[in-house]
Parts: C-alpha cells; sequence; structure tokens
C-alpha cells in the first residue's frame, strides 16, 4: 500500500541509517559538533547566505524567525491558513507578542490579496512589521509560488518597511517542480527556514513521531540573535547530532526530489485516467 496521507510519512533511506551510524560526533554546547556545521554550511549554499542555523524543529525555526525580525506589540501578514497561522499553537503571540493580520483569499498569497490586508494607518490600531510567506503552501494543496510573484509580494511588503520571512518547509518541492534554483527563492527573504523531515526523509527526534527539521538564515547579527533563541529553546545535543548526518545526506542529494515530483505526476494521471474509465 501506498501511503499518500503525508509527505511526512516518508522514511530514511539506507544511506541516511548510515549515516546516521557513521556520524561524526561533538558536542555543540563545548567546540560544536562538525557535522551540523557541515550541514548549516551546506544549506547556506544551496539558499545563497553566508550562515545557517540548526534548529530540531521547523516551528522553532520559524518563531525565531518572527522573534528576531518582528517587534513584540505589532502585528505580522500572514495567510490566514499558512502553517504559522494553523500549526503552530499561536507561538507567535505566546513567544514573540506578536498578533496576526490575515491575509485573506484562497488558495494562497498574492500581492492582490496582500494589499487588501493592508490598513490606512491610524493610532488607534497597531502597527504591522513583519510579512510571513509560505512556499510552498501547504494549506492550498501544496501551490507554488513562482520566484518572481514572491519577490513581487515580498517587494511589495518592504515598501511598507516590513521583514520578509519565508516558510520554506517545502521549497525543495517548489524548486523541484519549476526547475528554479532554492536560492532564487530565498533571496526574496530576510530569513528563509527549510525542513529535511517532509519528501527528503530525514527523521529527528527523541520522541515516537518525526518532526520537521529546519533552519533559520539570515546574515551577522541576526545568526547571533538566532542561536541565543535557540540556546534558549534547547537544543538536543547528541541525538541532533547524529541525526544531521541524515539531514546534511538529504541536503546533497535532494535534487532526487524531481525525480519524485516526476513519478507523482505521472501517478496522478494515471489514477484521473483510471477514474475516469471507471466513471464512465
Amino acid at each position: 500500500m501506498i501511503d499518500l496521507r503525508s509527505d511526512t510519512v516518508t522514511k530514511p533511506s539506507a544511506g541516511m541509517r548510515a549515516a546516521i551510524a557513521n556520524a561524526e560526533v561533538g558536542d555543540d554546547v563545548l567546540d560544536g559538533d562538525p557535522t551540523v556545521r557541515k550541514l548549516e554550511q551546506r544549506v547556506a549554499e544551496l539558499l545563497g547566505t553566508e550562515a545557517a542555523l540548526f534548529f530540531p524543529t521547523g516551528t522553532m525555526a520559524n518563531e525565531c524567525g518572527i522573534w528576531v525580525l518582528g517587534r513584540a506589540g505589532t502585528e505580522l501578514f500572514v495567510h490566514e491558513d499558512a502553517h504559522i497561522v494553523d500549526r503552530e499553537k499561536a507561538a507567535a503571540a505566546a513567544l514573540a507578542g506578536m498578533q496576526p493580520r490575515l491575509i485573506r483569499g484562497a488558495p494562497r498569497t498574492t500581492v492582490e490579496t496582500f494589499k487588501a490586508a493592508v490598513r490606512a494607518p491610524s493610532r488607534y490600531l497597531p502597527r504591522a512589521t513583519l510579512l510571513c510567506l509560505e512556499n510552498t503552501h501547504n494549506s492550498g494543496g501544496g501551490l507554488v509560488t513562482p520566484a518572481d510573484e514572491l519577490h513581487a509580494i515580498a517587494s511589495a511588503g518592504r515598501a511598507l518597511g516590513l521583514k520578509v520571512l519565508l516558510d520554506g518547509a517545502r521549497l525543495w518541492n517548489a524548486a523541484a517542480a519549476t526547475g528554479t534554483p532554492l536560492k532564487a527563492f530565498a533571496s526574496c527573504a530576510d530569513a528563509t527556514m527549510v525542513s529535511f523531515s517532509k519528501g527528503l526523509g530525514a527523521p529527528v527526534g527523541a520522541a515516537a513521531h518525526p518532526v520537521s527539521v529546519g533552519k533559520v538564515l539570515g546574515r551577522g547579527l541576526f545568526v547571533v540573535d538566532g542561536a541565543l533563541y535557540d540556546a534558549l529553546g534547547g537544543r538536543a545535543i547528541k541525538v541532533m547530532d547524529m541525526a544531521d548526518a541524515a539531514h546534511l545526506l538529504g541536503a546533497h542529494n535532494w535534487q532526487n526530489a524531481a525525480l519524485a515530483f516526476g513519478a507523482v505526476k505521472s501517478f496522478i494521471s494515471d489514477a484521473r485516467q483510471i477514474t475516469a474509465a471507471i466513471a464512465s
């Protein structure tokens, strides 16, 4: 049976399991872990940034981005069906002191829907400091926002003085589907998160279920602030180090996602033909 409920049911390959078993392990608190550092360097290269910072979960990475880029007592623009709104337990409010200003209109954010959410300044209204985008848009059926459109939305936000955070948990899929380099998407944002536990199949965590593993990317002070937030949140040291070997392998081999994307398109086409034949 093929389980199509979610791309989170992917499992580590034999190569990933071998990488975990043979991982070079260090101490992230003392001298730093060499496997973690290699992963951070590789992701930074893929996304075209100076540095990257490991987080055990994509939610932690997203919330770090909100905490660093936004300001307490202000609003963040975000699509009404975004992961940050629906699946992060109001963490933006609880941790960063920010409230969402919802961008309405299915199935994903556009320049028009973003501008429609902007209100005229008023002494009674909170100001906004952050625009959060998501690509691909999970609750929108995995829709891709093309890189040029993503940059146009980000530019509209920056014209209002907003910082931009890109939730790129499935950015690998967007790149595979469009043939666009990852850095072309990531360059629209002040910070970008990518996840390894979806289609790439990397595991992490000491619990019974896999959690998404992300990077919040940035430059200079942002990465320092991110590291501070990460320390406050706490990171699993040895487990994280060994799991990162799998993530590193996934980061090197992420181009395989293009093959998987092609297989999925073929499967959908075949399934539609079978359904049509049955219906007739």
